[in-house]
């Protein structure tokens, strides 16, 4: 389990305050570098996007994109009753559309990491590839260190025990913020829904009330009787 149950809980902003936190505590000791390095606290200025930074923004829009897709499969797998491939589809464009990477990194509150507030562009949406992509590269990195012990010894400050804490923190984090990411889009969508149907739909107990009542006011028909008076006359 890549989990460490400590560090996680049930609900859903308490879970998400916990992964910003070690968000931020992974990047004041270090181990993510570059996605929250675009300003500079000293000189209160944006340093830009290196070209690292480019780089990861790359990986971590793909990697969104299957880690999204896995997570959506696997909690509600089709031969279940769950999502389909097109449903999966539309949940994954609203999560890493550029709208919805926006909204993810106001969630999410980036800006108290970074240190300055970013206008609503693009850059937002960058930003929030860009951890993604920085936190799986750390992991294939520790995971070809682990295997290959003098390429540990020569680029990495952790060794043994301490770089496997590391990596599991690491581990931890990423997948705690796939899910956050995840829940974050469809615990909005269901508000949206409730909302919309709240103001535009009337509830079922009053149309049926309204119903018995347009019934009871609505004309009688004429007894049977006057048509057989009728025929009997024109006979």
């Amino acid at each position: 389990n890549p989990r460490i149950r400590p560090l996680s809980h049930d609900w859903s902003e308490e879970r998400r305050k916990r992964v910003v936190y070690l968000l931020e505590f992974l990047h004041n000791n270090g181990i993510i570098k570059e996605t929250f390095s675009v300003f500079n606290r000293e000189t209160n200025m944006f340093t830009g996007r290196s070209a690292e930074f480019e780089r990861l923004e790359m990986i971590g829009d793909n990697i969104m994109k299957c880690v999204i897709s896995d997570r959506l499969n696997v909690c509600f797998p089709p031969e279940d009753g769950g999502l389909g491939s097109g449903k999966v589809s539309m949940v994954q464009q609203q999560i890493d559309s550029n709208e919805g990477l926006l909204r993810i990194f106001d969630y999410l509150e980036f800006d108290k990491i970074i240190g300055s507030k970013l206008c609503n562009s693009k850059f937002k949406s960058d930003v929030v590839e860009t951890i993604f992509g920085e936190l799986q590269v750390y992991l294939w990195a520790t995971s070809m260190e682990s295997e290959y012990p003098t390429l540990q010894a020569m680029n990495s400050p952790l060794m043994g025990q301490e770089m496997d804490y590391v990596t599991s923190l690491v581990q931890h984090v990423f997948h705690e913020l796939t899910d956050v990411v995840i829940m974050f889009a469809l615990e909005s969508t269901v508000i949206n829904t409730m909302h919309v149907l709240t103001k535009h739909y009337t509830p079922m107990d009053k149309t049926m009330r309204r119903n018995r009542q347009r019934t009871k006011k609505a004309p009688k028909a004429a007894p049977a009787g006057n048509d057989k008076g009728f025929f009997t006359a024109m006979n």
